[in-house]
């Protein structure tokens, strides 16, 4: 993965998305985008014209790279102490 440079343009500061990112992710430019900041600092950015349905097709072309495991709920409580 790539690291990424934060650019000072004029008053603002941007981020450069190499063009294999915005190929993957169907992005151009011009899009609008919406970003948001989890609680470990993590920055997600996703267009706002998020298509659930190309999502949900995208995981079932790739379910079977996903190998199934033990329930993590499960696991988490196995880890437990009450």
């Amino acid at each position: 993965m790539p690291s990424l440079r934060l650019s000072k343009w004029g008053n603002s500061v941007g981020i450069r998305i190499p063009t294999e990112y915005l190929r993957l992710t169907g992005m151009k430019a011009g899009d609008h985008l919406e970003a948001n900041f989890d609680a470990d600092g993590a920055l997600t950015l996703r267009s706002v014209a998020f298509s659930r349905k190309a999502f949900v097709l995208e995981l079932t072309a790739q379910q079977h790279d996903m190998p199934m495991g033990e329930s993590v709920i499960e696991a988490l409580r196995q880890g437990a102490r009450y």
